[in-house]
């Protein structure tokens, strides 16, 4: 059985079930899941930037292995192709790794911070380690002061439901941030699933945000990226973007079930 926390929102008035395994969300002990941001905006086709990765791993994989001899036996270079194949799962599950390191890190650090507890202990993980000297270098660059933590949120209106990192006064700006480890901070559902998250968070309390940030650390080179969205911005996103991708998602459930 999944593991669940019960929260709730809106003063206590809207109790929300958050299934943190399959990180799954019901209103309250309902039947039906909800459909969270990142579910709506999973449906976006992100093939045109993965399936070349995929295939420059494949390729990179054989010429690895064909470099060190001169001469390839048909039978050895057929045997290399299923491994070839499988470069792609390997290094995406090495990534959410090493992904869920530095996210699980950063956040107890932001927990600490906004507490005034200890902060974590550096981990020995080259590559994570790297990820978290960037955040480092940003947050001792910046004034930030953290007002909220995995902030739990719940459209009323839409119906939808997600978590993000953080609300912080970020040099006295008050911001909404989500923290990103991927291979790039350009994917378009970011901007998307960022804006769910503002809408959805002042629908509880209020007109309070300044702007919205997606913070990047990349893991290879230890650069740190900080894309700022307006709230004018967020707003376009959510209309011509997120609310498209969730009715669909939305749809998708009911055929799904008429089957």
């Amino acid at each position: 059985m999944a593991e669940k926390t019960l929260k709730t929102l809106y003063g206590g008035t809207v109790p929300i079930t958050f299934y943190e395994t399959s990180h799954r969300y019901k209103l309250g002990d309902a039947k039906n899941y909800l459909i969270s941001v990142t579910g709506a905006t999973g449906i976006i086709d992100k093939s045109r930037f993965l399936l070349p990765w995929a295939v420059n791993l494949a390729t990179a994989y054989i010429r690895g292995k064909a470099d060190a001899q001169a001469m390839i036996p048909y039978e050895e270079l057929m045997a290399w192709l299923p491994e070839a194949e499988e470069q792609h799962k390997i290094k995406k599950d090495q990534a959410a790794t090493i992904g869920s390191m530095v996210h699980d890190w950063v956040e107890n650090f932001t927990l600490a911070k906004a507490t005034n507890s200890p902060v974590p202990e550096l981990p020995e993980d080259e590559k994570v380690l790297t990820a978290i000297s960037a955040f480092l270098d940003w947050y001792n660059s910046n004034h930030i002061e953290y007002v909220s933590t995995e902030q739990l949120v719940y459209s009323k209106e839409h119906g939808y439901c997600g978590h993000f990192d953080a609300v912080a006064k970020i040099n006295g700006v008050r911001t909404i941030i989500d923290y990103k480890t991927s291979k790039s901070i350009a994917y378009p559902e970011y901007k998307l699933q960022i804006s769910a998250y503002w809408v959805a968070y002042e629908e509880e309390y209020g007109q309070c945000v300044d702007q919205a940030m997606i913070l990047h650390f990349d893991k290879e080179s230890g650069a740190v990226a900080d894309l700022k969205i307006t709230r004018e911005e967020a707003k376009r996103y959510f209309d011509e973007g997120f609310i498209g991708a969730y009715n669909l998602k939305k749809l998708l459930k009911e055929l799904d079930k008429s089957v």
